[in-house]
């Protein structure tokens, strides 16, 4: 094993309130000496289910490097002061 990278972006629009979807796009370095890297795509959607509580979906693949396909769901509790609105 080696160091190496791992970089990401995302974009999010709000359809509504509490319901947010968005994207992101991300690159890893390889992890291990004459290994390969890989970049990927995932799509996403936040729902509030509560003041404090969110759920989140997503789901994606891989653009380049080994194909595999990616899902995974979580979780949101929010401590602290509420945010004026």
């Amino acid at each position: 094993m080696r160091d190496y990278t791992f970089v990401g972006g995302a974009v999010e629009n709000a359809i509504s309130p509490g319901s947010t979807i968005g994207s992101e796009l991300f690159h890893q370095s390889p992890p291990a000496i004459g290994g390969s890297g890989s970049t990927g795509a995932n799509l996403g959607f936040i729902g509030q289910v509560g003041e404090s509580h969110a759920v989140l979906f997503s789901f994606g693949r891989a653009l380049h490097g080994r194909d595999e396909f990616s899902a995974y769901t979580s979780y949101e509790f929010e401590l602290g002061p509420q945010s004026v609105r």
